[in-house]
């Protein structure tokens, strides 16, 4: 029986391992040398880059004549970069890191985006090839390299034309190419596109590091190779050829979305950070949360190469440390390097149940993570309601808690909270639209029941229209005032659906656009005709506007809480805001935060928005005027 191989200790702190992967057949077992190299004086290398899979069944790897057991998938990548006549040195983690020792664990770690970065490539093995893949794929290679086509890309990234007529240019240079003989080509079918996207590969935490650092990166699936540039400008250039999205990339956009931007943060090291910067990254390491790691640690440990690149001093990596430890350090490592609070954005102690998780510290665990719409809009809406102030912040030694300054607006009093009544048999879609009405009535009643100079209506009109994006129909002021008098109007719609003409294309809505399903039981069917609530639902989708705009405030009114304050000013927050909070301005920080008062400090909830302190109005920059508020 051949003995188990064990890695020997490295000599240095700049040491790692590569393998010189011996030449083969396919079929052949596979045989390997594992050899020490230096960062210092690198070899001419490949650096690996793929998931793990399964641990079972394991494979062997004869390493200096004794076995390493494998996973398939990482067995199946050797076998599609071993070459037939020559060997060749490469990197692969799960080989070159004993796996064994968290010591070297940690430490090679903290290496990994040098070693990424000075190997001469990076391969990224997408696994097994099939018949879709490899359509897809030949098609993306026949599409990028063409003169004509680098210049479309050029126009798509700003130097130019219209984009509608660039999309027309590439549909007829795709037609010129291919030609009329070729047919649909399978690449144009959104199930074929998926067998390259649904690929564990893109969704993986690691693989933003291995591919943002490497100097070129190749694509490997089956058989077939692209370069990594080459296949992310032939899919933007479907995508904008694609206006329909019949190729469902929109979506599919967000795999190169993250490393794109942090690859322009680095080319540009050598420009002003402004202020667009940090919220473009703060956004970003949103998008982490979707990232999936069998090790929860990783969602932070695996973009430690890109921190140190952006001069955002770190920790180095430890698997010992409590994992809230882990993401406090790393969230005060941006916030100090970045002298920007902008990180309290991301931090919703509500939806996290990591134990010890200070309210100020993003929890990069959770599965879903919606960066609320105003953190968005307030870069596009040039948000200061703290005016022009620095951020000012002190860190306890062990990075529980975080001192900011600052000054209390209000206390809430009155929260729009989520309407309780929950109709019998609705289906997911209808319950969201019922919902919808039921809690924009709710947001009119309480913002009408309130003295202020300005006219009620028009204060919640103000929030709506900040929840919207600029052009959209959410903005149109007829439009408001129709939609605003049928919800409220619902003595009108009783008595229009009530004729029979009505009744009958009532009946239509709710059977065919509402209710998906062949038959309806008649007490539901009566619930839904006795229901104020659905009439009003009926008027607006018979427009097709006031549809659109009763759409787009029902989206994101659902994510937030219309509320009233202790003066009378109304606001809108998170869902978890309750009475009690209170709405304060800190130094440094675009936008009004929630806190909650507790024993230790103050809770922070997440920003918020109030009509007449956005810009400034309410700031004092009097240091007498401001407190200190210890986050806890």
């Amino acid at each position: 029986m051949s003995l188990r191989y064990q890695h020997h200790r490295l000599k240095s702190s700049r040491s790692f391992r590569v393998i010189r992967l011996h030449p083969s057949s396919e079929g052949k077992p596979l045989r390997c040398d594992i050899l020490e190299a230096s960062l210092d004086h690198p070899p001419a290398y490949e650096a690996l880059s793929y998931t793990w899979g399964p641990a079972e069944p394991p494979r062997n790897l004869h390493c200096d004549g004794r076995l390493l057991s494998i996973t398939t998938n990482c067995a199946g990548a050797i076998e599609r970069l071993r070459d037939r006549r020559k060997a060749g040195l490469f990197w692969i983690d799960s080989i070159c890191i004993d796996q064994l020792s968290v010591q070297e664990r940690n430490h090679q770690v903290g290496l990994m985006a040098e070693i990424y970065g000075s190997a001469s490539r990076v391969m990224v093995d997408l696994g097994d090839g099939t018949q879709d893949s490899d359509a897809v794929i030949d098609f993306l290679s026949r599409l990028a390299p063409d003169s004509k086509i680098k210049k479309m890309i050029n126009v798509l990234s700003g130097k130019g034309r219209k984009e509608a007529k660039v999309s027309m240019e590439i549909q007829h240079a795709n037609h010129v190419r291919f030609g009329p003989q070729a047919g649909v080509h399978p690449a144009f079918k959104r199930t074929i596109m998926d067998d390259i996207f649904d690929r564990p590969w893109f969704e993986r935490m690691w693989t933003i590091q291995e591919l943002v650092m490497a100097k070129r990166a190749f694509i490997i699936c089956g058989s077939r190779r692209i370069s990594w540039d080459q296949f992310a400008h032939a899919i933007h250039q479907l995508f904008h050829s694609d206006p329909s999205n019949s190729l469902g990339l929109t979506r599919r956009l967000k795999v190169f979305s993250l490393q794109l931007f942090l690859r322009q943060t680095l080319d540009s090291m050598d420009r002003p950070r402004s202020s667009l910067m940090i919220a473009r990254w703060c956004l970003n390491m949103a998008s982490v949360c979707q990232r999936k790691s069998s090790e929860p640690r990783d969602k932070v440990f695996a973009l430690y190469g890109i921190f140190d690149a952006l001069g955002i001093q770190a920790p180095d990596p430890d698997y010992t440390k409590p994992l809230a430890q882990v993401f406090k350090e790393t969230a005060r490592s941006i916030i100090e390097a970045q002298d920007s609070l902008d990180m309290l954005y991301l931090a919703s102690s509500s939806l996290s149940s990591l134990a010890n998780l200070p309210s100020w510290t993003p929890d990069w665990t959770l599965d879903e993570f919606r960066v609320p719409m105003i953190v968005i809009n307030r870069v596009i809406r040039h948000y200061k309601a703290a005016a022009d102030s620095r951020a000012v912040f002190q860190f306890s030694e062990d990075s529980s808690t975080c001192f900011v300054r600052g000054r209390v607006l209000d206390e809430v009093t009155v929260c729009s909270g989520v309407p309780p009544k929950d109709p019998p048999g609705l289906n997911g879609s209808l319950w969201s639209r019922y919902h919808t009405v039921l809690t924009l009535k709710r947001w009119i009643r309480l913002a009408m029941s309130q003295t202020t100079q300005i006219e009620p209506s028009w204060l919640l009109y103000d929030i709506l229209s900040e929840l919207g994006l600029p052009g959209s129909s959410i903005n149109d002021n007829y439009l408001y005032e129709v939609w605003l008098s049928v919800l409220l109007d619902n003595a009108t719609c009783c008595t229009h659906i009530n004729s029979a003409r009505e009744r009958a294309r009532f009946s239509s809505a709710i059977r065919n656009r509402w209710v998906p399903r062949p038959g309806l039981d008649e007490d539901l069917y009566e619930y839904f005709t006795t229901t104020p609530e659905f009439k009003v639902l009926f008027h607006i989708s018979e427009h097709p506007g006031l549809a659109d705009f009763h759409l787009q405030a029902g989206v994101y009114a659902a994510l937030c809480q219309f509320l009233i304050t202790s003066r009378g000013n109304c606001a809108r927050g998170p869902l978890p805001v309750r009475v009690g909070d209170i709405m304060v301005l800190i130094a440094g920080v675009e936008l009004p935060m929630f806190l909650r008062p507790s024993d230790d400090g103050f809770v922070l909830i997440g920003p918020g928005y109030m009509h007449g302190v956005m810009y400034g109005e309410e700031w004092s920059a009097d240091e007498g005027m401001l407190r200190q508020f210890l986050l806890v």
